[in-house]
């Protein structure tokens, strides 16, 4: 039988919890001492606490635990996705250098690059037109705006990888999952580091825990002074004249 003292101790003991945690423990404690009673001494004293321990100890870390979500799931959720906007940042200290830009991607490697002062309409890898946002008239393509373009190339299925591709210039390399996580977003959210495998940029990658959908990624530490911050927005799908010229 479980002893009165240990009986006492266990019931003593705080658990910074809800009532209802409080009330499982004790009931699997209850349990553990009805159980103990056609087994010998020695078994009871010895499994019986290490038991009750490990029931606390699983009922208090349950609900943060991580589940593991592999790189390729969130890569292949994010190919199954039909559209997606993209919204970079990007900043070089350096050289005194910010822009932002809006990227739409839709089916068929149709693509519309929107910074400041321009709208560029691309298919397939190829600037279709790039026009003024005050007046609509021809322009020249923003020079950030056509290496990301090109950087993506021609797809019929976008991929998380040629996005940042596209950004960074260089392929990503070693897709980890990060190791230095506080524990408060393991429950809803997932982190992957990379590097990449030509300058020294480093990348971060967030994905919701649950639809495994990618929502940010951070790129710094580049070579040339580059950082980059970009959100994925999954909004409602445009229609085909959105991205038309």
């Amino acid at each position: 039988m479980m002893s009165d003292d240990l009986m006492d101790k266990l019931k003593r003991f705080q658990l910074k919890a809800d009532s209802d945690l409080d009330a499982r423990v004790y009931d699997r404690i209850e349990r553990l001492e009805q159980g103990s009673r056609a087994r010998p001494v020695w078994f009871c004293i010895r499994w019986g606490k290490w038991a009750a321990v490990l029931v606390v100890g699983v009922l208090l870390l349950w609900p943060h635990a991580p589940r593991s979500v592999a790189w390729s799931q969130v890569a292949e959720r994010f190919e199954a996705v039909p559209y997606v906007r993209a919204s970079l940042n990007l900043y070089n200290e350096q050289a005194s250098y910010y822009q932002h830009m809006d990227v739409w991607l839709g089916g068929h490697g149709r693509l519309r690059v929107q910074t400041h002062s321009q709208v560029i309409y691309a298919e397939q890898g190829k600037i279709l037109k790039a026009v003024s946002l005050h007046d609509g008239v021809t322009v020249v393509p923003d020079k950030a705006a056509y290496e990301v373009i090109q950087g993506l190339g021609a797809w019929q299925i976008f991929s998380l990888e040629t996005v940042i591709h596209a950004v960074l210039q260089e392929p990503l390399k070693d897709v980890t999952p990060s190791d230095d996580l506080d524990r408060s977003v393991w429950k809803d959210l997932m982190v992957f580091d990379s590097r990449s495998s030509v300058g020294s940029g480093r990348i971060r990658i967030y994905a919701l825990r649950d639809s495994r959908l990618p929502v940010s990624f951070r790129i710094w530490d580049t070579d040339d002074g580059l950082s980059v911050e970009a959100a994925f927005l999954y909004e409602n799908e445009l229609a085909d004249s959105f991205f038309k010229p």
